[in-house]
């Protein structure tokens, strides 16, 4: 198995015992929703994820079965979506994590999980690659539809709000107006997808990343005040796990860019 682990002198301090995750769950997983999960495989599972210790999470999380999905998508998504140095292995994982999820609900369309990452592998896939507009659309789409699965299934799901607001920034700013208004994007929907999410999870260090790049891709110039605003308030949360951090340090690149 690949060594996923980034910097783990540095994450080290985030290896806990079960006790800790136990009482940080919440916090932890205000922006899925999900609840502390029963079984002992899932637990062992996310303690690997909150610890920096992706590719073991993702590994423990298929072992786990259905119920570890979701550590499996996460562990594995963020890994290729801020650390892997190939562009294509950063593909090939995305539509991986893609396939997992859409296997899993078209097993039990139940799964607000496997809707969400479906979705989030999509969206950061169709970020990463130069689409014909036939194709960006149907992706858009398609998208779209997961995301608003999950909230359906999930109405607490902020990174599912997050993920609406940024589908419809970058349908706005990158496939023009008539294609927007096919699928509801407006300024105005954008940002209350946004600020919706911070309402459900006031703490989200992703959260605000997307928001702050929502609105420089909707207003331009115009939203660099507040972007910088977001940008720092990622960056000055004091993270609960490798994963917080990892964000903290990616708001703290985009404020000196």
């Amino acid at each position: 198995m690949q060594d996923w682990t980034l910097h783990a002198d540095e994450y080290a301090a985030f290896v806990r015992d079960d006790a800790y995750l136990a009482r940080h769950w919440e916090a932890l997983h205000r922006g899925d929703g999900l609840p502390w999960p029963e079984e002992r495989a899932v637990q062992r599972a996310w303690a690997l994820f909150h610890a920096g210790r992706w590719g073991e999470a993702r590994e423990a999380g298929h072992a786990a079965g259905p119920a570890g999905l979701a550590v499996a998508c996460r562990a594995q998504a963020l890994y290729a979506t801020f650390i892997e140095p190939s562009e294509r292995r950063k593909l090939e994982l995305l539509l991986e994590v893609a396939q997992w999820a859409r296997s899993r609900y078209g097993e039990n369309a139940q799964d607000a999980d496997a809707w969400y990452w479906q979705a989030h592998a999509m969206g950061r896939y169709a970020q990463a690659v130069q689409a014909t507009a036939a194709v960006a659309q149907e992706l858009v789409v398609q998208i779209q539809t997961a995301l608003e699965r999950a909230v359906q299934l999930r109405p607490h799901h902020a990174e599912a709000h997050f993920g609406l607001g940024t589908l419809r920034a970058e349908v706005i700013d990158k496939l023009g107006t008539l294609i927007a208004r096919s699928v509801g994007a407006t300024t105005a929907a954008a940002i209350e997808m946004f600020e919706r999410g911070l309402r459900l999870n006031p703490r989200a260090v992703f959260g605000r990343i997307e928001y702050a790049q929502g609105l420089l891709m909707l207003e331009g110039d115009d939203a660099v005040p507040r972007a910088e605003a977001l940008f720092r308030e990622a960056a000055g949360v004091t993270p609960l796990d490798a994963a917080e951090r990892l964000g903290t340090e990616v708001a703290a690149l985009a404020l000196q860019e």
